[in-house]
C-alpha cells in the first residue's frame, strides 16, 4: 500500500472519509526493454519472470539506441512466435503496416507497445496472464522479428 502523506490523511478526514473509502494507487512492477548494445537486432533482455495476476509496466526504452532503429513490442499468446511472425512478414507489403506501427492482425496478440522511434520510449500496463506458462514477446519491425525476441514467463 502507498504511503499516506499527513496533508493526503488530513485532507481525506476533513471531508468525512475513511481511509477504505479513499482510491488506492495501483502500483506496477516495471520491466525496462532495451536494445541489446551487441546486437542492436535483438532485446537486452531476452526473458523476464513474473507472477501470474501480478500487475506490469513493459516499457520499451529506445532512448539510447545503438543504432537508431523503431521497435515495437508484442507480447503473445505461449506457442504463437512462429505464427505471429509469419503474419508480420505475411503483412510487409500492405500500404498500412508501417503507419499502423507494424502490427500484424491476430488473435495471439495479448499486449501491444506501439512503434517507438529513436530518442523516445513509451510503456503497457497490463495484469499477467492467470495461467502459467511462457508468453513470447517480439519486435514485428520489418526483419526484427527473427531475433528480437524473447519470453515473458509467467508463474503461479
Amino acid at each position: 500500500m502507498k504511503k499516506i502523506t499527513q496533508l493526503a490523511l488530513a485532507s481525506v478526514l476533513a471531508a468525512g472519509l475513511t481511509l477504505p473509502a479513499m482510491a488506492e494507487e495501483e502500483e506496477f512492477r516495471e520491466i525496462v526493454m532495451r536494445q541489446d548494445a551487441a546486437n542492436p537486432l535483438a532485446f537486452a533482455e531476452k526473458a523476464f519472470t513474473v507472477k501470474a495476476g501480478e500487475k506490469i509496466k513493459l516499457t520499451l526504452d529506445n532512448e539510447k539506441a545503438a543504432i537508431p532503429q523503431p521497435h515495437n513490442v508484442l507480447v503473445i499468446k505461449p506457442g504463437s512466435l512462429g505464427e505471429v511472425q509469419a503474419a508480420a512478414m505475411a503483412a510487409m507489403t500492405e500500404a498500412t503496416y508501417m503507419t499502423d506501427g507494424c502490427v500484424p492482425e491476430s488473435d495471439n496478440i495479448l499486449h501491444i507497445i506501439k512503434l517507438v522511434q529513436p530518442g523516445q520510449k513509451d510503456s503497457v500496463e497490463f495484469e499477467a496472464p492467470a495461467e502459467a506458462g511462457d508468453y513470447p514477446f517480439v519486435c514485428t519491425f520489418p526483419g526484427h522479428w527473427t531475433m528480437m525476441h524473447g519470453i515473458l514467463t509467467v508463474e503461479e
